[in-house]
């Protein structure tokens, strides 16, 4: 074990060539009190530098090299530190001496070497972590420490550590020579944590696109500035942003010397524009990439693609319009159009012409087409479908084997796949319908799309796949975020119900999901629809539109504060509580605040709320005269008349939410207009329920609050159930603003899988209240809630939780 030493001693025993070197240092008389003959600090740190070098690559070399640095060089190093610590260069010095494990890392990175380069990175990162922490600042050699770090880091597979260096060296030496790469590697890290799944997709993906864009404005024109242009571009791609994706993707392709190649980006740059519907600029790019890149990998799925384009357009073609399109005038005789399927130029238009003419003469040449092995896919699927419409299948064998063929595998050309599936549905052989299935909800709208045309064209009304194909339909007709998709379910809905009669509930589902469509020409067709189907009262519908539109219409409470008095009387007894409550237009401390959920106890006792413009209160167990730590816990009953008492047994749905949703679920639904009553009457059956029906009285000239609200239903494993509910409202004036005075409520009802009888009577009066402008929601208290100093609570705002504190 060597010696505890000082840099004298340590050079005295380590290596001539030190010696060697001070011998020959020039002499320092400058500094006062030194002798003449004092070697130069700076010249005296070098050289021991230099011998500690000697020590790291005998490290290095040696046959049994350790895991960590020998704790010889670490006790030299220390002293090093200890007696330069004021030379200017010192951080300098330093950082080279752990460049020489960083450099033999960097030259081992290679497969037969990698475990002795990740040994190497873990003994530089102590040396550079004493460059960070024990050496003077240096505007070069730290933040040099600090990037090197970083790649150590990553090399070891700690990319969090590593973004975590490079963004120091970004954010306190932007100017470094270095800091552009860093700035990079951050894009890039933030990708590999996504990959091991260390942070989310959507957090992963805005980092590296916030480290991108940061790139590309604070350092233009650097090495990496067209790679992370091709990851963001593809990141884009995969998130769906495909008009963000097209313009870097056109930038790359703009600033590309004139005279070079296309580039490879062209191929990704054409899918963009497929995906964007722009197919004239999509065909013009995949054409400039095949010709440039005969044999690239992707040239296939770019012809392809081209192929799929040409043919869907064609698919639309009238019969004259594909007559017209081959030069051959709208009466071409039969004999003219059977032979043309043999013309690879003119096979798609010629089997369109023989499907729409039904040329029973052509099928010989339909089928040699389907059987040539050097006719592309589509011109295949073309002659099928005109076979197919001919009540022909002698082609589903052939389809069926080229589908399956490794070339098409590779390619996955979803579009082609869901036509041959559906293709093959028509013809009676389903073997391939869990494409259709699968593919119903992809991203693409152009694959829904095709999946719907192909659902729609089913025609076995005794086969049970046409009952799955309604249902499929029904989804994407009622949640698909794309109205023109909608539209087109409902369209195909339409056709099955043709031939199959008894799935017109599925249709009517449908067409009730889209009643009240944001697409106006949508809107109006289906309700013409369940007009004609008697689901929609011509009468009533004027009126609806007006109960809904209108859902806030009435006194409404202004911001402020106040005191309410609540008494509750139920089979429990009588309970009196008094609130301070503070609300204002956005959010009140009691929607902020919640009980920490590892605090939180079983069922609650008792629900409150004070919301934007609103008193909440619910009924409920408790013995205390304070509102228990479940206060917090969930909503109750709403005073705004946008989201006063929900049907819902929960609570939660505003009002607006429940009226929409019975125009859309229920069978038959009425609206009358008494006496500035607004009465609400619907009507549901579902399969496990017999009957189930809602009574709703609303004042309307109140926006929407209820006055008297009954449900009843009879459900097959149990009997008949009703819930009647009785509310009164008061109402006082604040110059031109109203606010709720009182209510009382009461209910009649029988507990929950039960026959009790439940009797309910909530009266809350509102003691004293200030309106104001705005209120500062931190004024709300959370004291009076019995909890004790230091209860969790967490704040949704804030993101945070934090001990409760009572005032003192």
């Amino acid at each position: 074990m060597p010696p505890t030493v000082s840099t004298a001693t340590r050079i005295a025993a380590g290596a001539a060539i030190a010696i060697i070197i001070l011998a020959a240092a020039p002499i320092c008389s400058a500094r006062p009190g030194a002798p003449d003959s004092e070697p130069d600090t700076n010249t005296r740190m070098w050289a021991t530098r230099d011998a500690i070098t000697l020590d790291i690559e005998h490290d290095l070399t040696a046959e049994h090299a350790t895991e960590e640095i020998p704790q010889h060089i670490l006790q030299y190093i220390d002293a090093f530190i200890a007696d330069f610590a004021q030379a200017p260069d010192m951080a300098v010095a330093l950082c080279r001496l752990g460049e020489v494990y960083y450099k033999a890392a960097m030259a081992n990175d290679q497969p037969a070497r990698r475990e002795a380069s990740k040994i190497a990175f873990r003994k530089a990162l102590p040396l550079f972590d004493k460059v960070i922490t024990h050496a003077p600042v240096h505007p070069v050699s730290t933040p040099d420490a600090y990037y090197m770090s970083a790649v150590a880091w990553s090399r070891l597979g700690d990319h969090t550590k590593a973004i975590e260096y490079h963004q120091t060296l970004v954010d306190k030496w932007p100017d470094h020579h270095l800091a552009w790469s860093s700035q990079f590697w951050i894009g890039s890290f933030y990708q590999q944590l996504k990959r091991s799944k260390a942070l989310s997709r959507e957090e992963a993906d805005t980092k590296t696109e916030q480290a991108f864009l940061a790139l590309f404005e604070k350092y233009p024109g650097n090495a990496m500035m067209h790679t992370a242009r091709s990851q963001l571009a593809m990141l884009y791609s995969q998130n769906n942003q495909w008009e963000k994706a097209a313009g870097i993707y056109e930038l790359i392709r703009r600033e590309a010397p004139p005279n070079r190649k296309v580039d490879q980006s062209a191929y990704y740059l054409a899918q963009c524009y497929e995906r964007m519907g722009d197919d004239e600029k999509a065909v013009q790019m995949y054409t400039e990439f095949i010709t440039a890149w005969p044999e690239n990998p992707f040239a296939d799925s770019a012809r392809h693609a081209v192929e799929t384009i040409t043919a869907v357009k064609a698919e639309g073609y009238s019969e004259p319009e594909a007559l017209a399109a081959m030069g051959l005038a709208a009466d071409a005789p039969d004999d003219a159009i059977i032979t043309l399927p043999a013309n690879p130029d003119k096979c798609i238009l010629a089997c369109l012409v023989i499907r729409y003419r039904k040329l029973t003469a052509a099928t010989p040449n339909l089928l040699a087409v389907v059987n040539d092995p050097d006719t592309t896919i589509l011109a295949k699927f073309f002659a099928a479908d005109a076979l197919c419409e001919m009540a022909n299948t002698e082609w589903t064998a052939a389809l069926k084997m080229e589908l399956g063929a490794d070339k098409y595998r590779r390619l996955n050309i979803l579009s082609t796949q869901v036509r041959i599936a559906g293709l093959l549905a028509r013809a009676g052989d389903y073997s391939l319908f869990r494409i259709l299935e699968s593919t119903a909800h992809s991203p693409q709208q152009s694959i829904r799309t095709a999946v719907i045309a192909e659902l729609g064209r089913l025609h076995d009304a005794r086969h049970p796949t046409t009952d799955k194909a309604a249902a499929i339909l029904l989804t994407i007709a009622a949640d698909d975020a794309s109205t023109s998709v909608r539209a087109r379910a409902i369209e195909s809905l339409e056709k099955l119900t043709k031939i199959k009669p008894r799935i017109k509930d599925k249709l009517i589902q449908a067409l009730q999901a889209n009643a009240d469509s944001t697409d106006n020409a949508l809107q109006t067709r289906v309700r013409q629809k369940l007009q004609e189907y008697g689901k929609l009262s011509a009468a009533s519908d004027t009126r609806w539109s007006l109960l809904v539109d209108n859902v806030c219409a009435g006194p409404v409470h202004s911001a402020g504060r106040g005191t309410a008095r609540v008494e509750i009387t139920d089979h429990l007894g009588e309970r009196r509580h008094f609130f301070n409550f503070a609300f204002s237009g956005a959010h009140s401390r009691s929607q902020r605040h919640a009980i920490a959920e590892d605090q939180k106890p079983g069922p609650p006792e008792i629900s409150w709320i004070a919301g934007p413009d609103n008193l909440i209160v619910g009924h409920g167990v408790t013995i205390e005269s304070t509102p228990p730590r479940e206060f917090y816990r969930m909503p109750g009953y709403d005073f705004h008349p946008a989201t006063f008492m929900s049907a819902e047994p929960d609570r939660t749905w505003s009002m607006r939410r429940t009226l929409l949703a019975w125009q859309k679920n229920c069978q038959t639904l009425q609206v009358e207009d008494c006496n500035d009553l607004t009465t609400v009457t619907a009507h549901a059956t579902t399969e496990d329920t017999i009957s189930e029906s809602y009574f709703l009285t609303l004042d309307s000239k109140a926006g929407l609050l209820p006055i008297t609200y009954r449900m009843i239903y009879e459900r097959s494993e149990r009997p008949l159930w009703n819930h009647d509910v009785q509310i009164t409202y008061r109402w006082k004036k604040w110059q031109d603003k109203y606010y709720l005075s009182a209510m009382e409520r009461i209910q009649h009802a029988f507990h929950p899988r039960t026959h009790e009888p439940y009797v309910g009577r909530i009266i809350i009066e509102i003691l004293d209240f200030v309106p104001a402008p705005q209120i500062d929601d931190s004024e709300f208290s959370l004291d009076g809630l019995a909890l004790p100093d230091g209860f969790p609570v967490y704040d949704s705002k804030t993101k945070t939780t934090t001990p409760y504190r009572a005032n003192k």
